[in-house]
């Protein structure tokens, strides 16, 4: 039933090769629709071999970034050492369920509303880059690349007029990954967001954006 909630990606980087990985399940380049809910599933090798003891590892990272991989990420995932499957066995990615895998990351439909400015008008693709990358616990901790590959974002033309996203007059967008709240007298969006320690959060805004 879970390929039903959401599309699914599963992935097998080794951080022993900068090639870029496919989608196990498709055996291709991995490919969503935009504004939709997905899920990554991830394994992570070493030489060709599925790690069975990542217990080193104290975050692991999901990014996805515009094609110039410059600047901000889009979209950024963190799974702390608790949640992430330390023990995995080669048998249980094998069997390819997406309860097996060391990390689940899950975008929600808003996290995927890529802007698709730019895109070729007869294929309606953009293309991104997605990568994965941990920090350990040593002290210092050290920070690895695992492996990243391009992933395509296609424009389906579905909901973009609907009240569940941004609607053609909307008083919200994502903008470069930030949330942006229209403002009724400057006729300009401006980013908003949160900074500070927990129990001392204050709320930030931005110059107006057209």
């Amino acid at each position: 039933m879970s390929v039903l909630l959401r599309h699914r990606i599963r992935i097998a980087p080794d951080i022993k090769t900068h090639a870029s990985f496919t989608d196990i399940i498709t055996s291709a380049q991995p490919i969503i629709w935009r504004g939709t809910d997905v899920q990554i599933e991830v394994g992570l090798f070493n030489g060709g071999a599925l790690l069975t003891d990542i217990s080193d590892i104290a975050s692991l990272y999901l990014e996805i970034h515009d094609s110039t991989r410059s600047g901000p990420p889009l979209v950024q995932k963190t799974i702390l050492a608790a949640n992430l499957t330390t023990n995995l066995t080669a048998e249980d990615w094998a069997g390819g369920t997406d309860a097996k895998t060391h990390a689940l990351f899950t975008l929600a439909y808003l996290e995927t509303q890529f802007s698709m400015a730019g895109f070729a008008t007869t294929q309606q693709k953009q293309t991104f880059w997605l990568v994965i990358h941990a920090v350990t616990k040593d002290s210092p901790a050290r920070r690895i690349t695992w492996g990243g590959c391009e992933i395509q974002v296609e424009e389906d033309g579905a909901q973009n007029d609907l009240a569940v996203v941004p609607l053609s007059a909307p008083t919200f967008r994502i903008s470069s990954g930030d949330l942006q709240l229209y403002n009724k007298t400057t006729g300009k969006y401006q980013p908003i967001w949160f900074e500070g320690p927990d129990g001392q959060e204050q709320l930030k805004w931005g110059a107006g954006q057209s």
